[in-house]
């Protein structure tokens, strides 16, 4: 069997949490990953679930999202745009009374 080199990059700190990780587990980093690689390639699937965690400073709350969302939707003619338009603001201020 031939051999082929894989490179990648990682910042140093996330390095030495690994290599310790594998040194840990009796393994070498080298090792560690030969068994990943090997049983990504074999079964065509990540050994382990992947979970996205988002970032709860971009999180959107739900009124905003919905009125994001309808938004789109008036954009791209799904709905109606059934919000008032206001030509005249005097004539709006008037209207109400104000």
């Amino acid at each position: 069997m031939s051999t082929a080199s894989m490179n990648f990059k990682v910042d140093s700190n996330t390095k030495n949490l690994f290599n310790q990780a594998a040194e840990n587990m009796g393994l070498t980093s080298s090792a560690l990953l030969n068994i990943f690689v090997t049983r990504v390639a074999r079964e065509q699937a990540v050994p382990f679930s992947l979970k996205v965690v988002p970032d709860k400073s971009k999180v959107i709350d739900e009124e905003s999202q919905k009125a994001m969302i309808k938004e789109l939707a008036i954009v791209n003619g799904l709905i109606p745009d059934d919000d008032n338009k206001v030509d005249d603001l005097d004539e709006y201020f008037k209207n109400l009374g104000v």
